[in-house]
């Protein structure tokens, strides 16, 4: 009858809801392990639409994010003035200051088509101070790297060159070492880079243990990098400082994969023989 049919299709509809509803809510607890604890929340409070944490979920997170990177910056207590802070680059005292350097040496090759893909943004001044670090550091003896650096972060570029004169690589060779990086590449490097180089802060950018990398490693984990974001990071850094291969920063790397390992675009797939035989 049609009062049968009729109870029929909703108890049809009530089940379909139902199991969407579970799938749902499978694949958001799937999905929050990947997420930072902020996100986690505001995804709690979502509604599922067209979009499996709403349409507006990635507006809330950045809304979130910004609220509080601008409460950190009004808890952030003033800078104080110290004896130290008019220093710019501190190095070991064997190093002798080439106070008469004026200028630039002119080199050509792989050094133009290397300064025209990155040039730091302070202009002339921070060119000449990138020039007078990389002197410096250039009479360090072999296998020395400076003990402590204050000096802003100096772009990728300028940083891959100051790490191969520390480990005494000669210095006609250390553009065509740079050159082999793509445009891409660089770019990577240049966003973990920043971050050690912040990271380090007073200690040494140059050389590190295993433990250090570990914790910087983790401090991006925390933050909800996951496992391909980290495994850049110990790459560029491993280009850096070619110290990364220490078995405990491997089982970190592998303890990453098994708590935030990157989800595959999509859950099933379809065979595709029934359609080349039909063909």
């Amino acid at each position: 009858s049609d009062a049968t049919t009729t109870q029929t299709l909703v108890d049809s509809g009530k089940l379909l809801t139902d199991t969407f509803h579970t799938l749902s809510v499978h694949r958001k607890f799937q999905l929050h392990k990947s997420l930072s604890n902020k996100c986690q929340q505001i995804a709690l409070s979502q509604n599922v639409d067209a979009y499996l944490f709403g349409s507006d979920f990635a507006e809330k997170c950045r809304s979130a994010k910004d609220v509080e990177t601008a409460a950190m910056e009004l808890l952030k207590p003033p800078a104080v003035p110290s004896a130290s802070s008019s220093k710019t680059f501190k190095l070991p005292a064997a190093i002798v200051q080439e106070e008469n350097e004026t200028e630039r040496k002119k080199e050509g090759g792989a050094i133009n088509f290397i300064s025209q893909m990155e040039r730091p943004s302070g202009g002339i001044q921070q060119d000449t101070r990138v020039f007078h670090q990389e002197q410096q550091l250039a009479q360090i003896p072999l296998g020395e790297a400076p003990s402590f650096v204050e000096e802003p972060y100096p772009q990728c570029i300028s940083t891959l060159r100051l790490a191969h004169k520390s480990r005494g690589v000669p210095e006609t060779a250390i553009n065509t070492l740079i050159s082999s990086l793509a445009e891409n590449t660089i770019k990577q490097y240049n966003i973990t880079y920043k971050k050690w180089w912040g990271f380090c802060g007073g200690k040494n950018v140059f050389t590190t243990d295993s433990n250090r990398l570990i914790e910087f490693l983790n401090s991006e984990f925390e933050k909800g990098s996951n496992y391909n974001t980290l495994n850049q990071h110990r790459s560029a850094i491993n280009t850096l400082l070619q110290s990364t291969d220490h078995p405990s920063v491997t089982r970190f790397m592998k303890g990453v994969f098994r708590l935030r390992s990157v989800f595959p675009k999509y859950n099933e797939t379809w065979n595709p023989n029934p359609v080349l035989d039909y063909f």
